[in-house]
């Protein structure tokens, strides 16, 4: 009997088949013949199927450390290592496998990652004070291992940044902002670049209220096509009491480049609140009158009315603290069925599986003798970083 190739099959279902494929297979394949390597380096839209399809497949981007002093000297060396999230739940001692790591020196930072890019500054010299080094943006898909060129120098005092797409140009933008206080008003200045410009570009647009302090980091969280901050929603005196005032999410628009802002559920409170983002949704996590820890989702974009509390569940049960909760413990995923929540505890990497559909808690054991420092969500992708 004679038997056929996948050559002989039409191209769509080539095509079709490749799309469901990961990363590191698609590399091996581009060996195959000419059409297939054009399609999985060039072809735009085959990089945005398969990206549709892996982002099923959630990852973790894990940062260890490389040498014996503190993690955050700034001379240390450290890598980054992805790590499937089903691999690790189902055994987490793989997460040792340090296959696919890339080593970094201690002055490249980690921004965030979209859409399988990680975007990093890169920052230098030590007369500019650390509020105002001098700093440049390098990304690296971290499948296909390409890194892009640095970007140009940008300098701006007591930086907020942020990293996202902007689908309606096929554009991945870092966003710088600067906030000052001038007498009694506070002053911005926005700078956004986009991935492969040869400058920066300041733009006018400002909103009429301050960032609260609060949060996780000053790093701009992307989701609805906007970078996202808690904010107080008028900082007018710098002495004023944060913990009080009313909080917003700041919203950046990345195709408008422009500001926007929207207020949270009614039950969400003031104090002890914290961003993230949860199957591409905006999420809050909170602690509530110190006895519970919260987690709340906004299902729809910029909807105060879809806020919804996907978890409540008591410290007791937790077997933890308030304190140690909502400092250290980002939402990293949500299951398939939206049935299991994972969190995983930075510079000591404890993870959490909360069931939603009973609220039991399961921890996994993490990997003995790691310096294991920091937890990113991250996504496969055929992204190029240039």
């Amino acid at each position: 009997m004679m038997k056929l190739g996948i050559e002989f099959l039409p191209w769509e279902i080539q095509v079709e088949i490749l799309s469901w494929l990961p990363v590191k297979t698609l590399m091996q394949f581009k060996c195959v013949c000419k059409s297939w390597k054009s399609l999985i380096s060039n072809d735009k839209l085959f990089k945005k199927n398969h990206l549709h399809k892996s982002a099923r497949n959630n990852h973790c981007l894990f940062t260890l450390q490389v040498g014996e002093g503190c993690y955050h000297d700034e001379d240390e060396d450290h890598c980054l290592v992805p790590c499937p999230v089903r691999r690790l739940v189902e055994d987490p001692s793989s997460l040792i496998d340090e296959d696919g790591c890339c080593n970094l020196k201690g002055k490249y930072w980690l921004i965030d990652s979209c859409n399988g890019l990680v975007c990093f500054r890169y920052t230098w010299g030590y007369t500019w004070g650390y509020d105002c080094l001098p700093g440049r943006f390098r990304f690296w898909n971290p499948a296909t291992r390409l890194w892009s060129k640095k970007s140009p120098t940008l300098i701006m005092d007591r930086m907020l940044f942020g990293f996202g797409y902007d689908d309606s140009s096929d554009t991945y933008k870092v966003v710088g902002i600067a906030i000052s206080l001038r007498g009694q008003e506070w002053h911005w200045e926005t700078a956004v670049y986009c991935m492969g410009d040869s400058c920066w570009r300041e733009i006018s647009s400002k909103p009429s209220f301050g960032l609260s302090p609060r949060g996780r980091t000053g790093t701009g969280l992307f989701a609805g096509g906007c970078l996202n901050w808690l904010a107080v929603e008028e900082l007018k005196r710098p002495k004023q009491n944060l913990q009080r005032l009313p909080l917003v999410i700041l919203s950046f628009d990345m195709h408008k480049e422009t500001y926007r802002s929207f207020s949270l559920h009614e039950d969400i409170s003031v104090v002890n609140t914290h961003l993230s983002v949860l199957g591409n949704c905006l999420c809050l996590f909170q602690d509530r009158k110190g006895t519970h820890f919260d987690v709340w989702q906004m299902r729809e974009y910029g909807v105060r009315e879809s806020w919804t509390r996907l978890v409540s569940v008591s410290y007791e049960h937790l077997e933890a603290d308030n304190c140690s909760m909502l400092r250290s413990w980002p939402l990293i995923f949500l299951g398939e069925d939206g049935d299991i929540l994972m969190l995983i505890r930075n510079k000591n990497l404890d993870v959490m599986l909360c069931n939603l559909s009973d609220n039991s808690v399961k921890y996994v054991q993490r990997p003995a003798n790691k310096h294991w420092r920091w937890a990113h969500g991250y996504v496969e992708s055929l992204v190029s970083p240039y």
